[in-house]
């Protein structure tokens, strides 16, 4: 099945944010009860000691949804972590939740973050969770160059893939949408008028997951990419993660040289 680069209406600019911060909440609650972010914990536990760092620049942070199970699950693990939480379009409300649940683990910055040109004032180990396939080539391969030529570690993680199993599993979680979309948090009177009575919101789940699913880079997309990365000591590697039943993570890490 060949990546295609079709069009999420999450990333365009005139999506309404009620829209987009529906869509995010939706994703940050799939997550949760999937229990994959979970699984993942110890293999990104593994990477931030690679990277020797406590500090995390989440980035697409969307609704930050699974950053609270991720962290709960490294903290258990014994391991020390900040995670700042960006987006291009932060879902400020989103934030504030979160950080509000666990202050001492939690910051965000409320400015717009371009996850290709990151602040130099954010330093720390970079992450992408179920973000990265957003991104075209040329994007792609410049938030790997700007993490790569600024010595800065980078962790990206996809729990989606672009396969018929996958688009399935976006088809059959937009089946409970009428049910679960007004359960997520905050409580909003347009997720069960646009739900329940103008179905927006799940026309817009189905569309956006399954075009995620088609964006979603392989593992020889995801060398290909760092092949084009020449930064000397930097070193990539990409690793699959069985999830339990036909779920598998892709994921792609990067390390400066030891200093």
């Amino acid at each position: 099945m060949a990546r295609m680069q079709l069009l999420e209406i999450e990333d365009q600019p005139w999506c309404p944010a009620w829209l987009r911060d529906a869509g995010t909440d939706w994703i940050a609650m799939a997550l949760k009860y999937s229990g994959h972010t979970k699984q993942l914990a110890e293999v990104f536990r593994e990477q931030l000691a690679k990277a020797n760092t406590t500090e995390v620049v989440d980035l697409a942070s969307g609704g930050g949804g699974p950053m609270p199970t991720l962290v709960d699950a490294v903290v258990a693990s014994g391991a020390d972590i900040h995670v700042t939480m960006t987006d291009l379009y932060p879902n400020i409300s989103a934030f504030e939740r979160v950080s509000a649940r666990n202050p001492k683990r939690f910051s965000f910055r409320t400015d717009s973050v371009d996850a290709t040109a990151v602040p130099a004032n954010l330093p720390g180990m970079r992450l992408m969770f179920n973000s990265f396939h957003h991104l075209p080539p040329e994007a792609a391969r410049k938030v790997l160059a700007d993490a790569a030529t600024h010595g800065r570690s980078i962790a990206i993680f996809e729990v989606v893939e672009r396969s018929f199993v996958g688009v399935l599993g976006v088809w059959f979680g937009t089946l409970m949408t009428p049910i679960l979309m007004p359960l997520t948090n905050p409580r909003r009177w347009e997720r069960w008028v646009f739900t329940w009575f103008i179905p927006i919101l799940p026309a817009f789940i189905l569309w956006d997951g399954s075009v995620s699913c088609m964006r979603i880079y392989s593992p020889d997309e995801l060398k290909g990419l760092t092949e084009s990365v020449n930064v000397p000591g930097y070193t990539w590697e990409v690793r699959r993660v069985k999830l339990g039943g036909p779920a598998v993570a892709t994921c792609l890490f990067g390390h400066p040289a030891p200093t």
